[in-house]
C-alpha cells in the first residue's frame, strides 16, 4: 500500500458528500427551512425536481422533470414543497459515490423513499413517494455542496389506511 494520504482524502470527501446528502434529507424533515436547503447548493446549480398539476397549479396536468437553475429557483423548488408537505419523513441508501482525482467534484446515486402528509387536491393525504436520485457535487470554499440533483420517481402512492390526522398508534404496540 503507498500513497495512503490519497486514499484517506478520497474516503474522506465520499464521507462529507455523505454528510451534505444527510443533511439534506434533515432539513426537508424538519420543515423545509427555505434559506438553509438553498444553502447546500452550488450558485449555478441545477435541480430537476418532480412536479404535477398539485406542485404548480399554473400547469395542469403536466408531470415530468421541470429544470431549476440557479439558487433563485431552487429556493422556489423549495418554498413550494414547505407549502405542499405537512409533514415528510426521507429514508435514503445504497450511496454509490465517485470522487474526481483533483477531489474538487464528485458523482453519486442514491435510492430514496418518502413518507408525506401532503396536499392532493387541497386535502391532507398520507402518501408514498419513492425512486432514484442521481447528483454532481462541487467543492466550494472548503465544503461540499449540490451542483446537480435530479429526481427520477418510480413510486407515488396514497397510503390506504392513512397517518392523518395522527402518525402516531393510540396504544403502545405489543
Amino acid at each position: 500500500m503507498t500513497d495512503i494520504e490519497p486514499r484517506v482524502a478520497r474516503l474522506e470527501a465520499i464521507e462529507d458528500i455523505k454528510c451534505l446528502k444527510a443533511r439534506h434529507m434533515y432539513l426537508a424533515d424538519s420543515g423545509y427551512p427555505v434559506d438553509e436547503l438553498t444553502d447546500l447548493w452550488c450558485e449555478d446549480g441545477t435541480m430537476l425536481g418532480v412536479y404535477s398539476d398539485v406542485d404548480d397549479p399554473a400547469k395542469p396536468g403536466e408531470g415530468g422533470q421541470k429544470p431549476y437553475h440557479g439558487r433563485e429557483q431552487i429556493r422556489s423548488f423549495w418554498i413550494l414543497h414547505d407549502r405542499l408537505y405537512d409533514w415528510c419523513l426521507h429514508l435514503t441508501a445504497s450511496p454509490i459515490i465517485d470522487v474526481t482525482g483533483d477531489l474538487e467534484n464528485a458523482a453519486g446515486k442514491w435510492t430514496w423513499l418518502m413518507l408525506a402528509t401532503r396536499k392532493v387536491n387541497g386535502a391532507s393525504a398520507a402518501v408514498w413517494l419513492g425512486g432514484t436520485q442521481t447528483e454532481t457535487y462541487r467543492k466550494e470554499r472548503g465544503a461540499w455542496k449540490f451542483h446537480t440533483l435530479r429526481t427520477d420517481v418510480k413510486l407515488v402512492s396514497t397510503h390506504g389506511d392513512g397517518w392523518v390526522p395522527s402518525r402516531y398508534l393510540a396504544q403502545a404496540p405489543v
